[in-house]
């Protein structure tokens, strides 16, 4: 069992109290966060857990495909959440004060009231057998198009499974900077999205939580739940059986992150600075202005176009603050989330031709 007890991130469990009382608290609070699609599958999974008072927030993602006794929560589909509450408590020591389950399509119709979601996909970052049409470079989904994202999968290929966890976790925190870029998102609209969804949380306590979500600047982290792959003997499929030690551990290295504050030590953001441009060193250029600033470059080279317009910030690896510090040490505006643990980075840094090198001078 994680004790938390002694982690500067923790103070205690919150008590039955109201959530916009919990969140002028300085102690945790739990949500299990579960999507379904139309065939009752389900989709996305993830338990959050949140440190109101210090801004801090941890995200464990399982993998549909993971199993706790028999059944795959996949298979699960709605009846996933009361059958996963006991032995996350258990992985995690934590008791999940709020459930939330929705219909993906109702996820797709938040993002299209926010007139789409800003993404960037990269050519790393798709299958290649994958029937997602989309451009490489920045745009702005629909939520139809982020539903076929995060529902990419065969069924064959537990690889699949990898790539779909990528872009749920990306999708995730992309959608927390739309809504801080999106501030003026109406309450009557999320009330619609409460009363859509099945959860301990009133309409009310919703909107506190949105207004909490666009009021703070908040560190994030993320990690997956793991387990090991089996396959199924009859149908061929992939499974995960989940083991409580090691989930524990993956869980207690999540906790240790945030409450240990590396995220403010730069040097330890592994780095890479692509050049987008015609301007010939600006990479090494770039390399030495983060040099300078504590940032530690693995690597500079070319990207993957020339000529681009916009300079982008891109985060790997879901350590989200590395990517805002740096944003703001170059004074780059965008920074986008697509997220691949396997590249070993944490941050790529493209330069465009908007990039000022002037300034740093």
């Amino acid at each position: 069992m994680v004790v938390l007890i002694g982690y500067r991130f923790s103070q205690g469990f919150s008590k039955k109290t109201d959530l916009r009382e919990k969140l002028n608290d300085n102690k945790v609070i739990t949500f299990l966060i579960n999507g379904i699609n139309k065939q009752e599958k389900l989709v996305f999974s993830v338990f959050l857990f949140l440190q109101p008072e210090q801004k801090l927030c941890g995200m464990y993602f399982i993998n549909p495909l993971s199993f706790f006794e028999k059944e795959t929560i996949e298979n699960l589909g709605p009846k996933a959440s009361p059958t996963m509450i006991q032995p996350l408590e258990k992985i995690t020591g934590l008791n999940i004060n709020y459930t939330l389950t929705l219909q993906d399509t109702h996820l797709a119709q938040i993002i299209d009231l926010m007139d789409g979601l800003p993404f960037y996909l990269d050519k790393y970052s798709l299958p290649a057998e994958s029937n997602f049409k989309r451009s490489m470079g920045p745009a702005v989904m629909s939520g139809e198009e982020v539903l076929d994202l995060i529902s990419i999968i065969d069924p064959l290929d537990p690889l699949s499974y990898i790539t779909r966890l990528n872009f749920q976790q990306s999708i995730f925190l992309s959608l927390i900077d739309r809504l801080n870029e999106k501030k003026e998102l109406k309450s009557e609209w999320i009330k619609l999205l409460s009363l859509k969804t099945s959860s301990n949380l009133s309409p009310e306590e919703f909107i506190s939580l949105f207004d909490y979500l666009i009021g703070n600047h908040l560190i994030f982290s993320i990690a997956e739940l793991p387990g090991q792959l089996l396959i199924d003997e009859e149908t061929k499929l992939s499974r995960l059986k989940i083991f409580e030690g090691s989930a524990n551990e993956g869980f207690s290295r999540l906790v240790s992150y945030l409450s240990s504050g590396d995220y403010n030590i730069g040097d330890l953001a592994r780095t890479e600075v692509l050049n987008s441009t015609e301007t010939n060193g600006l990479a090494k250029s770039v390399k030495t202005i983060l040099n300078e600033n504590g940032i530690k470059v693995l690597s500079v080279g070319n990207g993957w176009n020339v000529n681009e317009a916009e300079s982008v910030i891109i985060d790997r690896s879901g350590n989200t603050e590395y990517a805002y510090k740096i944003a703001k040490i170059l004074g780059i505006k965008k920074v986008y989330h697509l997220i691949n643990k396997e590249v070993g980075l944490d941050i790529t840094v493209l330069l465009g031709e908007d990039f000022d090198f002037k300034s740093h001078n």
